[in-house]
C-alpha cells in the first residue's frame, strides 16, 4: 500500500492527536525547615540580629516540641510572650542571664530577654514533626501556636494554630500525603470557630538547628 503526502501527514496528526499527554510535573510536597539562632555552643547563629533587649522571666519548656541542641524556653518580656527561646552562654555577668528569642522562625532578627538567672531545664526533647512551630499554607497565609488553650470544634478538636483573626487550623499536621494538610476552622459572625475545608501546607518550621 502506497501513501500520498498529504496522507502520511493526515496518518501523523492522528497520532499526535490521540497519543496520551505525559506530564514531568513534579508532585507538591511540603518543604521542612528548622530554625535555631542559637548554636550548639551558645552563641548567636551566624545571620541573626539582636533588634530589641527587654528584662523578663523564663520557665523551662515550650509549646513547640524541638530538636534543638540546646534547652527551649518560654519567655515573657514587657507585654510580650515568645514560645521559642535558648540562653546564651554566661559569659557576661554572673548575676544576669541572657535568653535569645525568636519571634518567627523565617526572619533573622531575635530579642534578647534578660533574666535574674538560667532556669533548670528537663530532660531532652526530639522533634515531633506533627506539631510544627509555623506553618505556611498554600494561599500563603502563616499561622502559628498562641499562648493558652485555643476553642474547641465540636467533633473536631481545638484549634491551636492561628493564620488570622478568623482562620485556625484543628490539631496536628497530616502527614500521610507529600503536601501536608490540617483541618481549618473559621470564625463566624458571633465569633465561634467553626469547622472549615482541608488545607494544604506549602512550608513548615521546627524550632532546632
Amino acid at each position: 500500500m502506497s501513501f500520498g503526502r498529504i496522507g502520511i501527514i493526515g496518518i501523523v496528526a492522528s497520532i499526535a492527536v490521540t497519543a496520551p499527554s505525559v506530564c514531568g510535573c513534579a508532585t507538591p510536597k511540603t518543604e521542612v525547615a528548622y530554625a535555631n539562632p542559637v548554636t550548639a555552643r551558645g552563641t548567636i547563629s551566624p545571620g541573626y540580629v539582636v533588634t530589641a533587649r527587654d528584662k523578663g522571666s523564663c520557665t523551662y519548656g515550650t509549646t513547640v516540641l524541638e530538636a534543638s541542641p540546646l534547652p527551649v524556653y518560654s519567655c515573657v518580656a514587657g507585654h510580650a510572650g515568645y514560645v521559642t527561646c535558648w540562653y546564651l552562654k554566661g559569659d557576661r555577668d554572673q548575676k544576669t542571664a541572657f535568653a535569645l528569642c525568636q519571634k518567627v522562625p523565617w526572619d533573622k532578627s531575635a530579642v534578647e530577654v534578660i533574666t535574674a538567672s538560667k532556669p533548670p531545664s528537663g530532660g531532652g526533647t526530639k522533634t515531633n514533626l506533627d506539631w510544627p512551630w509555623a506553618v505556611a499554607l498554600t494561599t500563603g497565609a502563616k499561622c502559628m501556636p498562641q499562648p493558652g488553650g485555643g476553642q474547641v470544634v465540636p467533633g473536631k478538636g481545638i484549634v491551636d494554630y492561628f493564620c488570622s483573626t478568623r482562620l485556625g487550623l484543628i490539631g496536628h499536621v497530616d502527614r500521610t500525603a507529600a503536601l501536608w494538610t490540617f483541618e481549618s476552622a473559621r470564625q463566624s459572625p458571633s465569633g465561634v470557630f467553626v469547622a472549615g475545608p482541608i488545607v494544604h501546607v506549602s512550608e513548615v518550621w521546627y524550632a532546632g538547628a
